[in-house]
């Protein structure tokens, strides 16, 4: 499991935010990318969900913002 993201912004997009980590890629559903900046420095609260057909990471800034995805 993916527990939290800290690095750099390298994209965003409407639904998602690209985070560099030392090099390494992650494509993360973000609902608010207006809160973050490009090349700005970040750390995201995350939930992994993997499924059969779909693996999926989704970010959060606080851990308040995971907690009510996870009760949903």
């Amino acid at each position: 499991m993916i527990a939290f993201l800290k690095g750099t912004v390298f994209a965003l997009g409407i639904d998602h935010v690209l985070i560099d980590v030392h090099g390494v890629g992650y494509k993360v559903g973000f609902n608010r990318p207006e809160a973050l900046s490009l090349q700005s420095q970040v750390f995201l609260y995350t939930v992994n969900i993997i499924k059969e057909d779909q693996h999926a990471l989704y970010g959060f800034l606080t851990v308040d913002e995971k907690n009510m995805f996870e009760q949903l």
